[in-house]
Parts: C-alpha cells; structure tokens; sequence
C-alpha cells in the first residue's frame, strides 16, 4: 500500500456520522495520522466534510442547512490511493449505504489503520534511537 505524504488531509476537519464506535476511531487515527483534524462534534465555521452512512441523521440534516459536505466515507480512501484531496463530486452521499459495503469500508479501514499504528511505532522507535545517540 502506497503512503501519502504525512500531511495530507491537513487542510480538512472532518467529521462522521452514523458510523460505528470502532470505525469511527479507525478513520480518527487515519485522518490525524495524515495531518487532518478529526471531530467527534459538528461546528459549522470548522467542519470542511462530513462523512456519513445516510442522511437520516441530526448532522446530516444540519449539514444541509449550513450547505456543508456530506460524503461517502469511500471518498477518504480513494484520496489516501490518489495521494491527492480528490474532487467529492462523485461522492456525495443520496441515500443510505448497504450494509455489504459498510462492512467493506471497515475492512478498508482496518488496512490503513494498521499501516499508521505500524508507522507511528516505527516513528515512535526512531525517535528513542535518536535520543539515546544524542544523549
């Protein structure tokens, strides 16, 4: 799996809804991994994306009155394989997701997640190398 540059989304605040807990800590360690912000609460002057599973939810009603994004969650995976912030045209949520492919996307989650906890021990071991040298 090719790796973005370690500041990627940081320009984004991103915010999911409908998700579950373990998916939704998934994408929060992805995101921030990946320089974004990751909101567990919705603010209308600071969310740039709102992910979502369907637009039943308070956010997503919300959302479409402060004309915020909503978007299917595959968008943050096909922007991690393009090494770019990708249009969201084609990602805008118009109904709910089948269960099949939600259970897909925490599939696809877990793939990501793993590479950025292994990264960050990587990174974690390198930096105790380096202090033990300067010391």
């Amino acid at each position: 799996m090719l790796q973005p540059s370690r500041n990627f989304f940081k320009d984004l605040s991103i915010c999911v809804s409908g998700s579950s807990f373990d998916f939704f800590m998934k994408l929060k360690t992805i995101v921030e991994y990946f320089g974004g912000t990751f909101q567990g609460d919705f603010y209308r002057y600071q969310t740039t994306h709102l992910l979502a599973y369907n637009l039943d939810s308070e956010k997503c009603k919300q959302a479409i009155k402060w004309n915020i994004t909503i978007i299917h969650p595959w968008w943050i995976f096909q922007c991690l394989e393009q090494h770019q912030i990708i249009s969201v045209s084609n990602f805008k949520l118009s109904g709910p997701l089948h269960t099949s492919f939600i259970c897909y996307l925490e599939e696809h989650a877990l793939l990501y997640y793993n590479t950025c906890l292994n990264a960050q021990k990587s990174i974690a071991v390198d930096d105790e190398m380096v202090s033990e040298v300067s010391h």
